[in-house]
């Protein structure tokens, strides 16, 4: 072996153990975390991987910059056999590819063109940094440092590369192809001396070498880490429903405190989302709370919690100084959260925010009881009578007066078929009570035998849950258990997509068995096996909004479009943020009984979005969404209608 093989070799080993020794620390935190119970099988996690690393999906869905990443990550694939190359070429001169013929001409082809897409796509990346600063690219110092530091390496790899390649063309004969921007650049060297090539060609094989063992260096160090964690997290995501909540052993008599407060209290796949991290800022921008002045960013939550995992192995003692929560992240940014889950829609690499963020509030109330005094009044009424605002059970079925609907604990004849879930909005509040009447006609049109629970029906939990109060929230959902088996209860149909939610994707944690529909579902195939008819016109202008607990959630996107194109007369504009993308309400997360102190209000941008699209009715399928629009439109002042959906196929079936 030559001089330079032995030099390459000493830098090659060097750059790898000081890589592994900052990866042990990293592997070392994130194996510190709790075991995960719930994670994908290996063809789920291989289609994930396929979708969102290979296809590179979500990241398409920005087709600019998506295109320029897709340049970049598969030309470091290529780049990465050059460079295998490379090092095999100074280990063992007159070593190359080029036996395996016409593959080696169409590598050297897919090189020399990746290699200028990727110069052209790193160029642009600096100008939006340095020129364009998008708010959602803005963060600490040290993390646009990084950026450009990244940016700026990459660059240095490929132009050293594309010089390299022109200077081979013009002096070793054996080295052709179809290297059209290597050639261009060639033309620049068409006076120099072969020799003057050759040295010219080998510096630049070192500069770039140089360049890759101190990228490989930098990379544990840096936010670009999802180079090695991609395959994994997407891999190993979270199996079962989207957004489900982990379920507390509140019996565990070993258990110190209920929530998560120090990075050893997470999961490893959480922690894993913390170092797989890229700071794209992609959720920060979908984020409702965000966008309307709130100090949360989904991106800061993630990157806190690496952040102090890092700084608590690097000094033990760190954890005395300083708090995850509180001092790193603080309350207002926990609570401003909407769990409306765009942030982990827009997420590229499949990472999840709202569990992280829903653990801590955990911790605060439930081991510290500290909580906002806004939720004192909530958490008292839901625990004395079971919903939000203190109304008496024995009034819950009050709205149903009148309109024979079947109250089990009023009838001797318990028989039914489907249990309606009325929840409290659409039980207590006057203007959702009208929800609740226009879905029992409907139903009872359509001919289908339902009852209601009345007095007997709880708070299905879900706020509490989202506030942090496992607690109470558990004893909620026990309670409703014992009295849909009562019943035998089989099969529910909600009008809110919360209870619909929580009673589908998280009530199975606890025993229970039956199957949970939403309105939408269900009176969607009534119309399409023609047990419902839409025969009335209403002439009007629409525009829908996708409730989040409906749309990402549960994936309830086609049934309410269907439905408005069945009734003669409808006409839909859809908003600028709509199906998976809509603009939450602002009311999800238990934000409906908190006041934002922070900026503009939630209900209120998503009104303005609402009325941009021309529509003279807002129509939801949530009664959340139908109070916080009320709401909204009232302070606005301005003409735009709302209404549920559910009234409106009331008025026109038969």
């Amino acid at each position: 072996m030559n001089v330079q093989g032995i030099l390459l070799l000493i830098l090659l080993v060097g750059a790898a153990a000081f890589f592994v020794r900052r990866m042990k620390v990293i592997v070392r935190i994130i194996m510190g975390g709790k075991p995960d119970q719930h994670l994908l099988l290996p063809k789920e996690g291989f289609r994930n991987f396929f979708s969102l690393v290979v296809l590179q999906k979500k990241l398409l869905q920005e087709p600019f910059e998506g295109w320029l990443h897709v340049f970049i990550f598969y030309g470091f694939l290529v780049l990465s056999v050059g460079t295998l190359e490379m090092i095999l070429m100074i280990l063992a001169p007159g070593t190359s590819f080029a036996f395996l013929g016409p593959l080696y001409h169409l590598f050297l082809t897919s090189q020399d063109l990746l290699s200028a897409l990727v110069t052209f796509a790193v160029l642009h990346g600096i100008y939006r940094r340095l020129i364009l600063k998008p708010a959602r690219l803005q963060g600490s110092r040290e993390a646009t440092k990084d950026a450009l530091l990244v940016l700026g390496i990459i660059l240095f790899l490929m132009v050293t590369l594309i010089l390299m390649n022109a200077a081979r063309l013009r002096w070793d004969d054996h080295f052709t192809g179809f290297l059209p921007f290597a050639w261009l650049v060639s033309q620049l060297f068409s006076c120099c001396q072969v020799e003057t090539l050759e040295v010219f060609d080998r510096v630049n094989l070192w500069l770039h070498l140089l360049g890759i063992f101190g990228f490989l260096m930098f990379l544990p160090y840096s936010k670009h880490l999802h180079l090695i964690f991609a395959f994994p997290n997407v891999f190993f995501g979270f199996a079962g429903p989207v957004g489900k909540l982990e379920k507390i052993d509140l019996e565990d008599e070993n258990a110190e405190k209920f929530g998560k407060n120090t990075p050893s209290d997470f999961s490893r796949k959480q922690l894993l989302d913390a170092f797989t991290c890229v700071e794209c800022g992609r959720c920060q921008a979908a984020c409702p709370a965000n966008a309307t002045g709130k100090p949360l960013s989904p991106k800061k939550i993630v990157n806190d919690l690496k952040h102090y995992a890092l700084h608590l192995a690097d000094d033990p003692g760190y954890g005395e100084k300083v708090t995850l929560i509180g001092d790193t992240t603080t309350h207002d940014e926990l609570w401003s959260c909407t769990t409306c889950m765009a942030c982990h829609q827009a997420c590229p690499l499949g990472i999840t925010h709202i569990d992280k963020i829903v653990d801590q509030r955990r911790y605060l109330t439930l081991t510290e009881t500290n909580f906002p005094n806004e939720l004192r009044p909530l958490f008292t009424n839901l625990e004395n009578n079971a919903n939000p605002w203190g109304y008496g059970s024995s009034t819950r079925g009050d709205w149903a007066k009148g309109h024979e609907v079947k109250i089990l604990c009023e009838s001797e004849n318990s028989s039914f078929d489907w249990l309606y879930f009325v929840g409290c909005a659409a039980s207590f509040d006057e203007r959702n009570k009208k929800i609740a009447i226009a879905l029992s006609n409907v139903l009872k049109k359509a001919g289908i035998k339902f009852a209601i629970l009345g007095p007997e029906e709880q708070c299905n939990g879900e706020n509490a849950r989202r506030l942090g109060n496992e607690y109470l929230a558990q004893t909620l959902i026990n309670q409703n258990l014992e009295t849909f088996n009562r019943y035998g209860v089989k099969k529910i149909v909600t009008s809110c997509p919360h209870c619909f939610n929580t009673l589908k994707n998280e009530y199975p944690d606890f025993g229970g068995n039956f199957e949970v529909v939403h309105y939408l579902q269900l009176v969607n195939d009534l119309v399409k096996e023609g047990r419902l008819t839409m025969q009335g016109e209403v002439s009007r202008e629409v525009a829908y909004h996708d409730s989040c607990y409906l749309g990402r959630y549960n994936g309830i996107l086609s049934q309410p479009r269907e439905l408005i194109a069945a009734i003669p007369g409808l006409r839909l504009h859809e908003a600028e943020r709509a199906g998976l993308f809509s603009f939450c309400c602002g009311a999800g997360g238990g934000r409906m009984y908190l006041e934002e102190h922070h900026g503009t209000r939630v209900n209120q941008e998503r009104v303005r979005q609402l009325q941009a699209t021309g529509g003279q009715l807002a129509l939801t399928s949530c009664p959340f969404c139908q109070t916080m629009f009320k709401d909204g439109i009232n302070e606005l002042g301005v003409t735009l209608e709302t209404q549920d959906l559910i009234e409106l196929i009331d008025q026109v079936s038969r």
